[in-house]
């Protein structure tokens, strides 16, 4: 042992001298000192290449320390977004509320940070997987992401919509929520797990912590990072294999999520009923908390939880224990059962399970136990088990019958589901399908009236059940509005009912607008919405003495329009929706206010064309703004500008007409057009505009003889008469100007006068007053100032001063009625004096 001491001590000195020499020097001094001693030498160098290795893994070491990012510090930015506080930590990250830290628009967001660097694979893996599963979920009750990266500090993360709310059982217990008003709350989740499962996604770690309620009652469903796809295949050859293997909570935990199973969708319909407990008895079926594997593994795979009923809180619940006996009770042991196969075959299921049970019908889940007990009881009670079977047997029969009556309820629940369905898909295809079938038909105007009219009152049915009913509610709206611009919208065809239309496209808004309450309304809901709502006012506009209610809609139409366009600026759908409701103000708010809408309007829609050149919709939209960009001008009497707007207006019109002879739409713009274009030549001087104004003329003629129940088309005849009156007294044609002028009055004559007509059954009027004085029958010309002063003093100040000269029209038209002994226009003049 001396000798071995001694010999070892050496070897430590030789060592100690070596060690830091480089490798030159070292063979020197190992050739000197360990001549003749190649044992020695064997070992002193072994020990030096463990010394190297052991350096150099401390080494590496040290500096995957130094590299292990850290997570970022409230007050860093991630991309745009400021970091202002933690909300919340778990297993594969911090989250973090965040606020967008440009200028471009304000807006709250949550940012995930994942905790292992991206580097790692099983941590990128996960990363992308969290990713892809969130981006494809788009549902009211589920967090939508927003986008997602890496930092340049290696850290994985996500940014999504930020949800103000707190767990969903401290929720039901800070609300002192009712029983039924807690079931409900649950079944917004189970419509949100269920819409996950249709497409593929397993939550595997549904909790309280991962749904939130904000202070409106909206459920979230949150964090599917742990989530993973149904259809995701294993590797070749592999297994699932391991105890509880992933990311879980132990308390809401399937058996088989416990035991290392495949997971399904029926794992989270487990953790639902898990849930369900705990809203309904205010504590969870097992406490796992600090219990060690073994024990956790006893009470979730092998002990069945005792009745919610039975576990009633020591807190005061804002119900009786006793509430949750039967239905529920066995509601949520089938949820729980140990048994997938058990289990309700989908959320979906179980949420209809507990509608049932707030309807008054009986349940689908029945007892898991009844039979197991009943055995039991029989082997220890054989005595008392045999006197009791004819009681026994009563209550068989009596379950007996109860089963037949649920089986009729259900029957005849799915009767009326079916007939349900069936009205529902008539309605809509009477008002989509027929309706659009026969609408481009010559004279189909009364058909579509007895097709409205039909459809409107399976509507009314349909709407009786739509108050949970998010598809139907927005199925509804979309018909309705529909409805509504046949029966009056302005500017298209229709059957001239604008209160009819006014009361159809605000059903329509009352249906969607409940369901633009909540952070981030879905693009279905702001579509509908902004179509109702810019349709409304576009019919108000047309209504006298309406046009500030319309002015409103309008920008209440904008005002969402705006919101939806600043989340999503590159998207089609957003940019349509904006110019379409920028569109709907610039008419309501008119001359001379409307130009900054315009302006706006038109670069949406360049840019759409641009985009895609032949799209009919591009076409229309881009003519129909260069239209009211020429009245602009037209009306400031800039008329070369005006020229080249109505000129590229009906260049485009007249493509529309070479792609699709047959457009009605398109003709009648072309018409429009014709007018336009004709109105800036006639005030330049240029008299061959009355050629343009007869094309006009007999182009309309031709689409009002098609239909003659048309309003839209009868009205544009009279219009173009008004303006060949015009036209014609100030070429010096006084019968032809009669002529015109009187074929438009009999129009006006015919109609209800909305706003619109009476103000050009006013100008009319007053055409023919200065015709039939420029003759020489003076008392004709009377009747007619008469007449025009009447109809212009029933016209709203606004309208007056939104027409070019209006006021000025108006005064002078005052001044020959009063010459003509009207009493009305010289107080009239009398009153506006001071104005003037």
């Amino acid at each position: 042992m001396s000798l071995d001491k001694a010999y070892w001590t050496e070897v430590a000195t030789i060592f100690d001298a070596v060690v830091d020499l480089d490798d030159a020097e070292r063979a020197a001094v190992l050739d000197d000192r360990c001549a003749h001693r190649s044992a020695m030498r064997a070992d002193i160098e072994q020990l030096l290449m463990r010394d190297a290795l052991e350096e150099t893994l401390v080494t590496d070491a040290m500096r995957a320390l130094d590299a292990e990012p850290r997570a970022p510090a409230v007050g860093s930015t991630i991309g745009p977004y400021q970091l202002m506080e933690v909300i919340g930590a778990g297993g594969m990250g911090t989250v973090y509320r965040a606020q967008r830290s440009d200028e471009d628009f304000s807006h709250q967001v949550a940012v995930k940070i994942i905790a292992s660097p991206v580097s790692q694979i099983d941590t990128a893996r996960r990363f992308k997987a969290e990713r892809q599963i969130l981006a494809s979920l788009r549902h009211p009750h589920i967090v939508t992401l927003l986008d997602g990266g890496v930092t340049d500090a290696s850290h994985a993360y996500l940014i999504m919509e930020y949800v103000d709310g707190v767990s969903i059982t401290r929720y039901c217990r800070d609300h002192q929520l009712s029983l039924p008003n807690r079931l409900q709350l649950f079944r917004l989740v189970c419509s949100a797990v269920h819409y996950a499962h249709r497409h593929s996604v397993v939550h595997r770690d549904l909790k309280p912590a991962n749904i939130l309620v904000t202070a409106e009652g909206v459920a979230k469903v949150l964090d599917f990072g742990v989530a993973k796809l149904l259809d995701q295949p294993l590797p070749p050859g592999g297994t699932s294999t391991g105890l509880a293997t992933g990311p879980l909570t132990p308390n809401y935990a399937s058996p088989e999520q416990l035991r290392g199973l495949p997971v399904t969708s029926s794992s989270d319909v487990y953790a639902l009923g898990v849930l369900l407990y705990e809203l309904l008895s205010d504590r969870r079926p097992y406490e796992t908390e600090g219990k060690p594997l073994d024990e956790i593994m006893r009470l979730v795979v092998d002990t069945d939880p005792p009745r919610p009923s039975a576990r009633p809180s020591e807190s005061t619940l804002p119900y009786p224990a006793l509430r949750l006996k039967g239905d529920l009770d066995a509601i949520v042991l089938k949820a729980m059962a140990k048994d997938p196969d058990l289990r309700y075959g989908s959320a979906e299921e179980l949420s209809e399970d507990i509608k049932r049970f707030l309807t008054g019908v009986p349940v689908i889940a029945q007892e898991p136990s009844f039979a197991y007990l009943g055995r039991k009881l029989a082997l220890r009670h054989k005595a008392v088990f045999i006197t009791s079977a004819i009681s026994l047997l009563l209550v068989v029969g009596a379950l007996v019958f109860a089963l037949w009556q649920a089986g009729v309820a259900t029957a005849e629940k799915r009767r009326a589901e079916a007939r349900f369905a069936e009205l529902r898909q008539l309605a809509n295809a009477l008002i989509f399908e027929i309706h659009d079938a026969v609408a481009p038909l010559p004279g189909s105007t009364a058909v579509r009236r007895t097709i409205i009219a039909r459809a409107l009152g399976y509507l009314e049915r349909l709407a009786k059940d739509a108050d949970q009913d998010v598809a139907l509610r927005l199925e509804l709206a979309r018909a309705y509005i529909q409805i509504g611009k046949v029966q009056g919208i302005p500017g298209a065809a229709n059957l001239g009912d604008r209160e009819g239309a006014i009361s159809s496209f605000r059903t329509a808004q009352a249906l969607i607008e409940p369901l633009t309450k909540v952070d981030r309304p879905s693009a279905d809901v702001v579509d509908g919405f902004v179509e109702a709502t810019r349709r409304l006012s576009e019919t108000l506009t047309e209504m006298v003495g309406h046009r500030d209610e319309a002015i409103r809609e309008a920008e209440k139409a904008v005002a969402i329009a705006d919101g939806y366009y600043r989340l999503l600026p590159a998207d089609v759908k957003a940019r349509n929706l904006l110019a379409s409701s920028s569109f709907t103000a610039a008419i309501a708010v008119g001359y001379p206010h409307w130009l900054a809408h315009w302006q706006r309007v038109s670069l949406l829609y360049d840019a759409l064309l641009a985009e895609h050149p032949d799209d009919p919709q591009n076409l229309r939209n881009v003519a129909l703004v260069e239209k009211y960009l020429g009245t602009h001008y037209d009306m400031t009497r800039d008329l070369p500008q005006a020229l080249i707007h109505y000129t590229r207006a009906r260049t485009i019109d007249e493509k529309r007409v070479s792609l699709a002879p047959s457009d009605r739409g398109a003709m009648g713009d072309v018409a429009v057009d014709l007018s336009n274009e004709a109105s800036a030549r006639w005030k330049g001087r240029d008299m061959s505009a009355g050629e343009l104004f007869e094309a006009s003329l007999a182009l309309r003629m031709r689409l009002a003889a098609d239909d003659p129940k048309d309003e839209h088309a009868a009205a544009r005849v009279a219009f173009v008469h008004g303006r060949l009156a015009n036209f014609y007294e100030d070429a010096g044609e006084p019968a032809r100007a009669l002529e015109h002028a009187h074929a438009a009055m009999a129009f006006y004559h015919s109609r209800q006068l909305t706003l619109s007509y009476a103000t050009d059954a006013a100008y009319t009027l007053a055409t023919v007053a200065r015709v039939e004085e420029g003759r020489g029958d003076h008392a004709a010309g009377c009747a007619a100032y008469k007449q025009s002063f009447e109809a212009f003093s029933r016209l709203p100040s606004a309208e007056l001063e939104s027409v070019n000269a209006g006021v000025d029209q108006m005064i002078e038209v005052a001044r020959q009625a009063a010459a003509c002994g009207v009493r009305a226009a010289r107080d009239w003049l009398d009153a506006a004096k001071p104005v003037r």
